[in-house]
């Protein structure tokens, strides 16, 4: 039976997971230096933008690159996943906001975004 999630302003739709969650990107061992930071940066704003223009298949690999370049930075997890979840690619998208969660657990939308999983985890 299908569920609606909102996570973090996007309207999700899914059955309950029945598989197991994609590995995100590994944490840096070592912070990423202020070239490789303004890198993923402008990777992100511009997966951003293509997400604002209804192109989520554009935005995807942008996004990807940026959390590959700075997997601790929490708004290149949260524009990942956000871009995951308007593909419908929930359970790789829920294992990014986890990760945005375990980074950034006071930031304003975590609050949203947890409720939002456990309604996810819980199939309501």
């Amino acid at each position: 039976m299908p569920m609606t999630i909102l996570l973090a302003g996007l309207l999700l739709a899914a059955p309950a997971p029945t598989k197991a969650q994609p590995k995100p990107a590994p944490v840096a061992e070592v912070a990423p230096d202020a070239a490789t930071v303004a890198q993923a940066a402008e990777a992100r704003k511009q997966g951003v933008g293509r997400m604002r223009t209804g192109d989520n298949q554009g935005a995807l690999p942008l996004l990807e690159r940026a959390v590959k370049l700075d997997p601790n930075s929490p708004e290149n997890l949260r524009a990942l996943a956000g871009c995951l979840s308007r593909l419908n690619r929930f359970h790789e998208a829920a294992t990014y906001y986890r990760r945005f969660l375990e980074i950034a657990p006071n930031d304003p939308a975590a609050g949203s975004i947890r409720t939002a999983l456990d309604n996810y985890d819980h199939g309501s």
